[in-house]
Protein backbone atom coordinates (compact mmCIF):
# COMPACT_ATOMS: atom_id res chain seq x y z
CA UNK A 1 0.00 0.00 0.00
CA UNK A 2 2.79 2.37 0.99
CA UNK A 3 4.81 1.63 -2.15
CA UNK A 4 1.75 1.92 -4.36
CA UNK A 5 0.98 5.35 -2.97
CA UNK A 6 4.45 6.75 -3.73
CA UNK A 7 5.07 4.76 -6.90
CA UNK A 8 4.79 7.84 -9.27
CA UNK A 9 7.32 9.78 -7.15
CA UNK A 10 9.73 6.84 -7.05
CA UNK A 11 9.41 6.49 -10.80
CA UNK A 12 10.18 10.18 -11.36
CA UNK A 13 13.30 9.95 -9.18
CA UNK A 14 14.33 6.88 -11.14
CA UNK A 15 14.03 8.77 -14.43
CA UNK A 16 15.96 11.73 -13.00
CA UNK A 17 18.90 9.60 -11.95
CA UNK A 18 18.90 7.69 -15.22
CA UNK A 19 18.93 10.78 -17.42
CA UNK A 20 21.31 12.79 -15.25
CA UNK A 21 23.63 9.78 -15.13
CA UNK A 22 23.56 9.45 -18.92
CA UNK A 23 24.22 13.16 -19.34
CA UNK A 24 27.17 13.05 -16.95
CA UNK A 25 28.51 9.95 -18.69
CA UNK A 26 28.33 11.69 -22.07
CA UNK A 27 29.90 14.84 -20.66
CA UNK A 28 32.79 12.94 -19.07
CA UNK A 29 33.45 11.20 -22.38
CA UNK A 30 33.32 14.54 -24.21
CA UNK A 31 35.56 16.27 -21.67
CA UNK A 32 38.17 13.53 -21.82
CA UNK A 33 38.09 13.54 -25.62
CA UNK A 34 38.26 17.28 -26.23
CA UNK A 35 40.90 18.02 -23.64
CA UNK A 36 43.33 15.29 -24.69
CA UNK A 37 42.56 14.55 -28.32
CA UNK A 38 45.30 15.46 -30.80
CA UNK A 39 44.13 17.24 -33.94
CA UNK A 40 45.04 15.63 -37.24
CA UNK A 41 48.03 17.26 -39.00
CA UNK A 42 48.76 19.60 -36.12
CA UNK A 43 51.88 19.75 -33.94
CA UNK A 44 51.73 20.38 -30.21
CA UNK A 45 54.03 23.28 -29.30
CA UNK A 46 53.33 23.41 -25.55
CA UNK A 47 50.61 22.49 -23.07
CA UNK A 48 48.02 24.72 -24.74
CA UNK A 49 49.14 25.61 -28.27
CA UNK A 50 48.87 23.51 -31.43
CA UNK A 51 49.90 24.56 -34.95
CA UNK A 52 49.25 23.21 -38.44
CA UNK A 53 52.12 21.18 -39.84
CA UNK A 54 51.56 22.83 -43.21
CA UNK A 55 50.38 26.09 -44.67
CA UNK A 56 46.76 26.14 -45.82
CA UNK A 57 46.57 24.54 -49.27
CA UNK A 58 44.43 25.28 -52.31
CA UNK A 59 42.49 22.04 -51.81
CA UNK A 60 41.71 23.07 -48.22
CA UNK A 61 40.46 26.45 -49.41
CA UNK A 62 38.37 24.79 -52.13
CA UNK A 63 36.61 22.78 -49.43
CA UNK A 64 35.85 26.06 -47.64
CA UNK A 65 34.41 27.60 -50.82
CA UNK A 66 32.49 24.46 -51.74
CA UNK A 67 30.75 24.47 -48.37
CA UNK A 68 29.77 28.11 -48.90
CA UNK A 69 28.22 27.46 -52.31
CA UNK A 70 24.96 26.84 -50.48
CA UNK A 71 25.23 30.42 -49.20
CA UNK A 72 25.63 32.17 -52.53
CA UNK A 73 25.96 35.67 -51.13
CA UNK A 74 29.00 34.59 -49.04
CA UNK A 75 31.00 33.06 -51.92
CA UNK A 76 32.34 36.31 -53.46
CA UNK A 77 33.65 37.34 -50.04
CA UNK A 78 36.00 34.36 -49.81
CA UNK A 79 37.09 33.86 -53.42
CA UNK A 80 40.84 34.47 -53.98
CA UNK A 81 41.64 37.48 -56.15
CA UNK A 82 43.63 35.75 -58.88
CA UNK A 83 44.52 39.06 -60.56
CA UNK A 84 47.37 39.47 -58.07
CA UNK A 85 49.42 36.96 -60.06
CA UNK A 86 49.67 39.13 -63.16
CA UNK A 87 49.81 42.30 -61.10
CA UNK A 88 53.11 41.00 -59.75
CA UNK A 89 54.42 40.06 -63.21
CA UNK A 90 52.56 39.63 -66.50
CA UNK A 91 54.39 36.39 -67.15
CA UNK A 92 52.40 34.91 -64.23
CA UNK A 93 49.09 35.47 -66.04
CA UNK A 94 48.73 31.72 -66.65
CA UNK A 95 48.73 31.12 -62.88
CA UNK A 96 45.71 33.39 -62.49
CA UNK A 97 43.72 30.80 -64.45
CA UNK A 98 45.26 27.58 -63.08
CA UNK A 99 46.84 28.01 -59.66
CA UNK A 100 43.74 27.70 -57.47
CA UNK A 101 41.90 25.03 -59.50
CA UNK A 102 44.42 22.82 -61.32
CA UNK A 103 45.02 19.46 -59.54
CA UNK A 104 48.77 20.02 -59.99
CA UNK A 105 48.45 22.88 -57.48
CA UNK A 106 46.01 21.28 -55.03
CA UNK A 107 48.67 20.96 -52.33
CA UNK A 108 50.36 24.29 -52.95
CA UNK A 109 49.70 27.14 -50.51
CA UNK A 110 46.60 29.24 -51.03
CA UNK A 111 47.48 32.88 -51.75
CA UNK A 112 45.65 35.97 -53.03
CA UNK A 113 43.51 36.06 -49.87
CA UNK A 114 43.59 38.81 -47.27
CA UNK A 115 43.70 38.72 -43.50
CA UNK A 116 39.92 39.05 -43.18
CA UNK A 117 39.38 35.98 -45.37
CA UNK A 118 41.90 33.96 -43.35
CA UNK A 119 39.98 34.87 -40.18
CA UNK A 120 36.69 33.79 -41.80
CA UNK A 121 38.22 30.43 -42.63
CA UNK A 122 39.45 30.02 -39.05
CA UNK A 123 35.96 30.59 -37.62
CA UNK A 124 34.44 28.20 -40.18
CA UNK A 125 37.01 25.54 -39.32
CA UNK A 126 36.32 25.94 -35.59
CA UNK A 127 32.62 25.28 -36.09
CA UNK A 128 33.06 22.40 -38.55
CA UNK A 129 35.57 20.53 -36.35
CA UNK A 130 33.54 21.04 -33.17
CA UNK A 131 30.35 20.01 -34.97
CA UNK A 132 32.13 16.81 -35.97
CA UNK A 133 33.08 16.12 -32.35
CA UNK A 134 29.51 16.69 -31.19
CA UNK A 135 28.21 14.37 -33.90
CA UNK A 136 30.73 11.72 -32.85
CA UNK A 137 29.46 11.85 -29.28
CA UNK A 138 25.83 11.93 -30.40
CA UNK A 139 25.21 15.36 -28.91
CA UNK A 140 24.09 16.69 -32.25
CA UNK A 141 23.55 15.38 -35.77
CA UNK A 142 25.29 17.12 -38.64
CA UNK A 143 22.75 18.87 -40.86
CA UNK A 144 23.20 18.66 -44.61
CA UNK A 145 20.23 20.89 -45.36
CA UNK A 146 20.80 23.89 -47.58
CA UNK A 147 20.66 27.38 -46.16
CA UNK A 148 22.38 29.45 -43.52
CA UNK A 149 19.63 28.81 -40.98
CA UNK A 150 20.74 25.17 -40.76
CA UNK A 151 24.42 25.91 -40.21
CA UNK A 152 25.93 24.91 -36.90
CA UNK A 153 26.96 27.94 -34.82
CA UNK A 154 28.88 27.89 -31.56
CA UNK A 155 26.66 30.57 -30.12
CA UNK A 156 23.49 28.57 -30.71
CA UNK A 157 24.97 25.39 -29.29
CA UNK A 158 26.28 26.89 -26.07
CA UNK A 159 23.35 29.21 -25.43
CA UNK A 160 20.53 26.88 -26.50
CA UNK A 161 21.37 23.23 -27.26
CA UNK A 162 23.82 22.76 -24.38
CA UNK A 163 21.58 24.56 -21.89
CA UNK A 164 18.85 22.02 -22.65
CA UNK A 165 21.17 19.16 -21.63
CA UNK A 166 21.87 20.76 -18.20
CA UNK A 167 25.61 20.33 -18.76
CA UNK A 168 28.01 23.03 -17.47
CA UNK A 169 28.98 25.06 -20.53
CA UNK A 170 32.01 26.60 -18.81
CA UNK A 171 33.63 23.15 -18.63
CA UNK A 172 32.93 21.92 -22.15
CA UNK A 173 35.88 23.02 -24.27
CA UNK A 174 35.84 23.62 -28.00
CA UNK A 175 38.78 23.68 -30.48
CA UNK A 176 39.42 27.35 -31.26
CA UNK A 177 41.25 27.79 -34.58
CA UNK A 178 42.74 31.20 -35.35
CA UNK A 179 45.76 32.99 -36.76
CA UNK A 180 48.86 33.06 -34.54
CA UNK A 181 50.13 36.18 -32.83
CA UNK A 182 53.61 37.44 -33.71
CA UNK A 183 54.87 36.12 -30.38
CA UNK A 184 53.36 32.70 -31.05
CA UNK A 185 54.88 32.62 -34.54
CA UNK A 186 58.35 33.25 -33.06
CA UNK A 187 57.76 30.45 -30.55
CA UNK A 188 56.67 28.11 -33.36
CA UNK A 189 59.69 29.04 -35.49
CA UNK A 190 62.03 28.33 -32.56
CA UNK A 191 60.35 24.94 -32.05
CA UNK A 192 60.60 24.16 -35.79
CA UNK A 193 64.30 25.06 -35.82
CA UNK A 194 65.07 22.75 -32.90
CA UNK A 195 63.28 19.82 -34.56
CA UNK A 196 64.71 20.41 -38.04
CA UNK A 197 68.28 20.74 -36.79
CA UNK A 198 68.05 17.16 -35.49
CA UNK A 199 66.33 15.82 -38.60
CA UNK A 200 68.61 17.50 -41.15
CA UNK A 201 71.69 15.96 -39.56
CA UNK A 202 70.45 12.63 -40.91
CA UNK A 203 69.24 13.92 -44.26
CA UNK A 204 70.61 12.49 -47.50
CA UNK A 205 70.23 15.88 -49.17
CA UNK A 206 73.45 17.86 -48.99
CA UNK A 207 71.52 21.08 -49.63
CA UNK A 208 69.71 20.56 -46.31
CA UNK A 209 72.98 20.18 -44.40
CA UNK A 210 74.71 23.05 -46.14
CA UNK A 211 71.86 25.54 -46.02
CA UNK A 212 70.08 24.83 -42.75
CA UNK A 213 67.47 26.06 -42.22
CA UNK A 214 66.36 25.23 -45.75
CA UNK A 215 64.08 27.99 -47.00
CA UNK A 216 62.12 28.15 -50.25
CA UNK A 217 63.06 31.70 -51.19
CA UNK A 218 64.57 34.02 -53.79
CA UNK A 219 62.61 32.26 -56.55
CA UNK A 220 62.60 34.00 -59.93
CA UNK A 221 59.74 32.30 -61.78
CA UNK A 222 60.06 34.22 -65.04
CA UNK A 223 62.76 34.19 -67.70
CA UNK A 224 62.50 36.36 -70.81
CA UNK A 225 58.89 37.11 -69.89
CA UNK A 226 58.09 33.37 -69.80
CA UNK A 227 57.01 31.34 -66.79
CA UNK A 228 59.84 28.86 -66.15
CA UNK A 229 59.45 27.93 -62.48
CA UNK A 230 56.58 27.56 -60.06
CA UNK A 231 57.01 30.34 -57.50
CA UNK A 232 55.65 28.29 -54.57
CA UNK A 233 56.14 24.65 -53.64
CA UNK A 234 54.07 21.83 -52.13
CA UNK A 235 53.04 22.67 -48.57
CA UNK A 236 54.19 19.22 -47.38
CA UNK A 237 57.64 19.40 -48.93
CA UNK A 238 60.86 19.45 -46.94
CA UNK A 239 64.44 18.24 -47.23
CA UNK A 240 64.63 15.65 -44.50
CA UNK A 241 62.69 12.44 -43.87
CA UNK A 242 59.13 12.57 -42.57
CA UNK A 243 58.72 13.24 -38.89
CA UNK A 244 55.45 13.75 -37.02
CA UNK A 245 56.89 16.75 -35.17
CA UNK A 246 58.21 18.65 -38.17
CA UNK A 247 56.55 21.92 -39.24
CA UNK A 248 56.79 22.54 -42.98
CA UNK A 249 57.82 25.88 -44.49
CA UNK A 250 57.58 28.00 -41.36
CA UNK A 251 59.92 30.30 -43.27
CA UNK A 252 59.76 30.91 -47.00
CA UNK A 253 57.31 29.57 -49.57
CA UNK A 254 54.61 32.05 -48.52
CA UNK A 255 54.57 34.57 -45.69
CA UNK A 256 51.77 33.92 -43.20
CA UNK A 257 49.09 36.21 -41.82
CA UNK A 258 49.08 36.80 -38.06
CA UNK A 259 46.52 38.20 -35.63
CA UNK A 260 48.14 41.65 -35.69
CA UNK A 261 46.62 43.96 -38.29
CA UNK A 262 48.30 43.87 -41.72
CA UNK A 263 51.16 41.77 -40.38
CA UNK A 264 52.66 38.61 -41.88
CA UNK A 265 55.61 36.53 -40.73
CA UNK A 266 58.13 34.16 -42.26
CA UNK A 267 58.98 35.69 -45.62
CA UNK A 268 58.10 34.16 -48.98
CA UNK A 269 59.28 32.78 -52.29
CA UNK A 270 60.11 36.26 -53.59
CA UNK A 271 62.31 37.27 -50.63
CA UNK A 272 66.01 36.64 -50.12
CA UNK A 273 67.00 34.01 -47.59
CA UNK A 274 69.17 36.27 -45.44
CA UNK A 275 66.46 38.92 -45.27
CA UNK A 276 63.96 36.33 -44.08
CA UNK A 277 66.30 35.13 -41.34
CA UNK A 278 67.03 38.65 -40.08
CA UNK A 279 63.64 40.29 -40.65
CA UNK A 280 60.81 37.72 -40.83
CA UNK A 281 58.07 40.32 -40.31
CA UNK A 282 56.41 42.16 -43.21
CA UNK A 283 53.54 44.62 -43.50
CA UNK A 284 50.92 43.61 -46.09
CA UNK A 285 47.95 45.93 -46.62
CA UNK A 286 46.15 43.77 -49.21
CA UNK A 287 45.95 40.22 -50.46
CA UNK A 288 48.85 39.27 -52.74
CA UNK A 289 50.53 36.35 -54.49
CA UNK A 290 53.08 35.67 -51.75
CA UNK A 291 51.03 35.64 -48.52
CA UNK A 292 48.98 32.74 -47.16
CA UNK A 293 48.38 31.42 -43.64
CA UNK A 294 48.29 28.52 -41.24
CA UNK A 295 46.16 28.06 -38.15
CA UNK A 296 47.01 27.59 -34.52
CA UNK A 297 44.52 25.94 -32.17
CA UNK A 298 43.79 26.04 -28.44
CA UNK A 299 41.10 24.23 -26.46
CA UNK A 300 38.92 27.02 -25.11
CA UNK A 301 36.04 27.61 -22.71
CA UNK A 302 32.95 29.32 -24.03
CA UNK A 303 32.85 32.95 -22.87
CA UNK A 304 29.94 34.17 -24.96
CA UNK A 305 31.97 34.98 -28.06
CA UNK A 306 34.60 33.45 -30.36
CA UNK A 307 36.60 36.70 -30.38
Amino acid sequence: MYLTKYKPIVFLFFLFFIFSGCANYQFNRMKKFTQKKEILNMVRINDTLYVDKSEMSNIGWQEFMSWHKKIEEALPMIHPDTSFWYRFDTCLTKLSMTYHVDPDFFYYPVVNIDQRQANLYSKWRTERVFEGFLHHFKFRKISFKKGYAYNFKLEDFYENDLVATKLPKDKLLYPHFRLPTEEEWLLIAHYADSIESKIYKHSLHESCKDYYPYIWSNIIPCENDTLKWKPTRNVNECCGPYDSKIIYNIRGNVSEWTMETNTAMGGSWKDKRQIILKHPKSIETTANSWTGFRNVMVWRKWTGSTN
